[in-house]
């Protein structure tokens, strides 16, 4: 009875099998060289300095606000997922069996909480020297900050998973974009009253644990996930490889597609300046190429959250005008970059340009895309340092301001 095939077995089976695959992958990027003369000294190095933290809090500790720990620990809620350890030759015999099928997917989520709960306590244990002697944070109130992070993962987690099943492409990226900054503000606030009172932090945890104890076992028991899963399975199992072997300099061979998709801004290729020059016409095709690329859009539109958070949580305006300045630089800069490889496609040296139209039409091209960020941000500082009518009066100083870094980069070295 003792060789009997479980689901439990088989889930086992399943999490070692991906370990040893781990395992591998990182022997492959960490041979005996680095292990000896990079990992090992490296360690001891840590482990010094950790005992260091115990006896004295690090001088550039002081700098560093608690709102900072509070940050990092909600960077680790939202990072991370349940593995259920499903795959795709599972439609074959098991997704028939249910029983079979919820006990494999249970032991999953049972395994991948508790990976959870162990990093999120060596993490706790990591940063309690620094919370203790720097913050004066106690055991019990450092185990209820850790303990509120992770009941937060498990949601984050669970969300994550539901919104992949009910939405897809840019509206996915869309709702993670506006919900991310509503998630921070809510932990803080939960972080906050967590640290008035052990009473308040019991009560908050208990009930965030409550509604897990259905939750969790309603996600077991969800039909119509399997697909999802087994590709998120494929997805995780792979992505430590993946990582190595791009930083390794390996990028795997795109799959042609027989469909283009359309695009989303821009779509109808519609003008976008009046007068019909050379200059206009190639700048129109610089900005409109560059929006049109998803990974670029995706990575401007992450700055442009990380600009106006950053913005926002200064502690005093003349902070805020200078962060929003030397955000609008960056954008200038990065506009300056995507122009630059812009400018090396086929369509754009399909036609002989004169040097005098290049300069022109890059330099078009980087304020287009710079002036209406570097507008949003000094809406942003006036409405934080005056009120409305500062901020109508900043929205057009921070055009003008985009407008003149983008002359100022220069996008004549293009």
């Amino acid at each position: 009875m003792s060789n009997m095939l479980t689901p439990q077995k088989v889930a086992w089976q399943r999490i070692k099998s991906n370990a040893a695959f781990q395992y591998r992958a990182w022997k492959m990027a960490v041979d005996w060289v680095v292990a000896l003369y990079i990992v090992l000294p490296a360690t001891a190095v840590l482990i010094y300095q950790y005992i260091l933290w115990w006896g004295a809090t690090p001088v550039w500790l002081e700098a560093v606000p608690y709102t900072v720990f509070r940050a990092y620990l909600f960077v680790a809620a939202i990072t991370g997922t349940i593995r259920y350890y499903v795959e795709e030759a599972d439609q074959l015999f098991l997704v028939q069996r249910t029983s079979w099928f919820r006990k494999l997917v249970g032991t999953g989520t049972a395994f991948s909480l508790t990976v959870s709960a162990l990093v999120l306590a060596g993490m706790g244990l990591l940063l309690y020297p620094l919370l203790h002697n720097g913050y004066e944070v106690g055991p019990l109130e450092a185990a209820f900050l850790f303990l509120l992070t992770y009941l937060v993962k498990i949601y984050l987690m669970l969300g994550k998973q539901h919104l992949e099943l009910v939405a897809s492409g840019w509206r996915s990226v869309a709702i993670r974009i506006v919900a991310t900054p509503v998630l921070a503000a809510v932990f803080g606030y939960l972080t906050h009253w967590t640290a008035v009172s052990h009473l308040y932090a019991a009560l908050i945890a208990l009930c965030l644990a409550a509604p897990l104890f259905w939750l969790v076992p309603a996600r077991i028991r969800a039909r119509g996930t399997f697909y999802k899963d087994a590709q998120r399975e494929r997805e995780e199992r792979m992505k430590l490889a993946g990582m190595l072997m791009s930083a390794a300099g390996y990028r795997a061979p795109r799959k042609t597609r027989s469909k283009k998709k359309r695009p989303f801004l821009f779509p109808a290729s519609r003008k976008l300046f009046k007068e019909r020059t050379q200059e206009n016409v190639l700048a129109e095709s610089l900005i409109k190429g560059i929006l049109r690329n998803g990974s670029k859009l995706k990575l401007a539109g992450m700055l442009l959250l990380a600009a106006t958070t950053a913005v926002a949580v200064c502690p005093n305006g003349t902070i805020r005008l200078i962060v929003g300045l030397a955000t609008g630089a960056l954008f200038a800069w990065m506009a300056k970059s995507f122009a630059r490889e812009a400018a090396t496609e086929e369509y754009v040296r399909l036609f002989p340009w004169k040097d005098t139209v290049r300069m022109e039409a890059f330099w078009k091209a980087g304020a287009g895309l710079t002036a209406p960020v570097c507008a949003w941000l000094g809406f942003v500082c006036g409405l934080l340092n005056g009120g409305l009518l500062s901020s109508v009066v900043m929205l057009p100083l921070g055009f003008a301001f985009g407008w003149m870094a983008s002359r100022m980069f220069g996008m004549n070295g293009l």
